[in-house]
C-alpha cells in the first residue's frame, strides 16, 4: 500500500494564505492580549530580568536546544513505526519523516488548531503517494498514543513533583488531561462500534477514504510496546530541554517538576485558541513556578525569575523551532 487512492485528491496547500487567514490572525492578536496581561499583571523587575537573561549559561542552554531538537528523529522513528503498521510496506525514510514531522510543528507554531497535522499528511501525500487518508489515520492514532502517555506521565509527575499535594491548579491540568483522553477513547469505540452506521451516512464518494482513514489507524496500535517506548522517551526529553533551560538561568529546579511543566505546556498546546499555546503556555509556566516556590517544593523564585525561565524555555521550542522551521521550509524540496 504505497500509492494514493485514484479518488484521493487534494488542493495545495498554500501556507502564506492560511497565516493571514483572519482567523489566524485574531489568535495571535488574542495570543498577545495574553502576554500583554501577563506582563503587566506580573510584578517585573526589567533589570533583574535582564541580568538573569545575560548570564544564560550557554552550555546548558544549549543542552535544552539538544534534547528538545533530537526529540524528532524519535518522532520520526515512531511515525515510521506506525505506517508500517497500518500497512505501508514501504514508508519513506527517517530522515525524510523527520523533515516531514519537523515542518508539520513548524506549521503548528504558526497557525492554530493544530492544522500541522494536516499539512504532514499532505506533505507525505505530496512527497511519496502515500494514502493521504490512511496516513491521517496513524497520525491520529499517534496523537492518542502521545495523549494516554502524558497523561500518565503528568499524573506520576505531579504526584511526585508536589509531593501528593495537588494544587487546585495541578488538578485542573489533570482534568483537562483526563478529560481529553475519554474524549479520544469514546471516539475510538464510537468508530468501532458503529462503523457500519457511519458508512451508510457518508456520501459513497468519502467511504473509501473513511475505509482508508479507520484503517490506518486501528492498525496503526500494533507493536504498542515499541510505540509506548518511543512516546516516554519522547516525553522525557522534554522534560530535560525544561530542566537544562532553568538550570541555564541558574535556577535549580527537580527533573519531576520540570517533566509534569513541560509535559503541562504540552498539553495546553492542544488548545486551539492560540498557535501551539502561545501566550497560554508562558502563563500556565510562571503561575506553576511561582505556586511550587510558595509550596517550598523549588527554591524561592521572584516572579521576573519564573518569566525568565518561561521566556528562555519558550526560545527553545517555540520561536527557535519558527526560524529553523522557516528555513527549512524555504529550502526543503517537500515544499515546493
Amino acid at each position: 500500500m504505497t500509492t494514493t487512492p485514484e479518488n484521493e485528491e487534494l488542493t495545495e496547500v498554500s501556507l502564506s494564505r492560511r497565516f493571514f487567514r483572519p482567523q489566524t490572525l485574531i489568535s495571535f492578536a488574542v495570543a498577545f492580549v495574553i502576554l500583554y496581561f501577563l506582563l503587566t499583571r506580573v510584578k517585573i523587575d526589567v533589570e533583574e530580568m535582564q541580568r538573569i537573561l545575560g548570564d544564560t549559561d550557554l552550555f546548558l542552554f544549549s543542552l535544552s536546544l539538544l534534547f528538545y531538537y533530537l526529540t524528532f528523529p524519535l518522532r520520526g522513528w515512531r511515525w515510521q513505526v506506525l505506517l508500517r503498521n497500518a500497512g505501508f510496506d514501504n514508508p519513506p525514510s527517517l530522515r525524510d519523516l523527520t523533515e516531514i514531522t519537523f515542518l508539520s510543528y513548524f506549521v503548528n507554531n504558526i497557525i492554530p488548531a493544530k492544522l500541522g497535522d494536516v499539512y504532514r499528511g499532505y506533505l507525505l501525500k505530496r512527497s511519496a503517494g502515500l494514502s493521504f487518508s490512511r496516513s491521517m489515520g496513524t497520525i491520529v492514532s499517534e496523537r492518542i498514543i502521545a495523549l494516554l502517555v502524558l497523561f500518565v506521565m503528568v499524573g506520576i509527575a505531579s504526584l511526585i513533583g508536589f509531593r501528593g499535594h495537588l494544587p487546585e491548579a495541578i488538578l485542573q491540568t489533570l482534568g483537562i488531561a483526563l478529560a481529553l483522553v475519554l474524549v479520544a477513547a469514546v471516539g475510538l469505540l464510537a468508530m468501532k462500534g458503529g462503523r457500519k452506521f457511519i458508512l451508510n451516512i457518508l456520501p459513497a464518494r468519502l467511504r473509501p477514504l473513511y475505509a482508508h482513514f479507520e484503517e490506518g489507524l486501528f492498525l496503526s496500535f500494533r507493536r504498542f510496546p515499541l510505540l509506548l517506548l518511543l512516546t516516554i522517551l519522547i516525553w522525557g526529553m522534554e522534560g530535560g530541554r525544561f530542566f537544562f533551560a532553568a538550570g541555564a538561568l541558574n535556577l535549580a529546579i527537580d527533573p519531576m517538576t520540570s517533566l509534569f511543566i513541560a509535559l503541562g505546556s504540552a498539553l495546553l498546546t492542544t488548545l486551539p485558541f492560540t498557535p501551539s499555546g502561545l501566550g497560554i503556555v508562558e502563563s500556565a509556566i510562571v503561575v506553576v513556578l511561582l505556586l511550587a516556590s510558595r509550596l517550598g517544593l523549588v527554591q524561592e523564585m521572584s516572579q521576573s525569575q519564573a518569566l525568565s525561565v518561561a521566556l528562555l524555555d519558550r526560545l527553545v521550542c517555540y520561536w527557535g523551532l519558527i526560524f529553523l522551521g522557516l528555513v527549512v521550509y524555504i529550502f526543503s524540496r517537500k515544499t515546493k
